[in-house]
């Protein structure tokens, strides 16, 4: 519940630094945006042949290129943003998302067992001394 209001509250992004910038094919899979392709497109350079969209489809700028540039450079708010990891398709980027959220609910998890555990041990001294008086 609070994980997304707290993402929403994030510093600005681009979306040309995010994982889930893909390049959508003919055949409509979606690949990896690779890191010659985003530097051209930070370049203004954007390839007619090439449709970007997002994997989450959150943007799409298949169509007006002077548009897709701004949404692809501007600074924005996103709750899915990703960092891009060269080499990964956005499925993968996904995946280690995925991976990341689970790894930090099993910390939090951890650090509240372990706060209730102390606190059940404290509140169990203190009956324990209180009945020793």
């Amino acid at each position: 519940m609070f994980g997304k209001l707290a993402k929403t509250f994030r510093k600005p992004v681009k979306c040309l630094d995010c994982g889930f910038l893909a390049v959508l094919t003919p055949h409509d899979e979606l690949v990896e945006c690779q890191s010659d392709l985003r530097e051209d497109i930070a370049g203004r350079i954007y390839p007619s042949e090439k449709r970007l969209t997002c994997a989450r489809w959150l943007v799409d700028t298949a169509y007006a290129h002077d548009e897709g540039f701004t949404k692809l450079n501007a600074d924005r708010t996103c709750a899915y943003f990703f960092a891009y990891n060269p080499g990964h398709s956005p499925a993968e980027h996904k995946e280690l998302q995925r991976e990341r959220e689970s790894r930090r609910v099993l910390v939090k998890a951890a650090l509240l067992g372990a706060g209730a555990g102390g606190l059940v041990g404290m509140v169990a001294g203190i009956v324990v001394q209180f009945i020793a008086d």
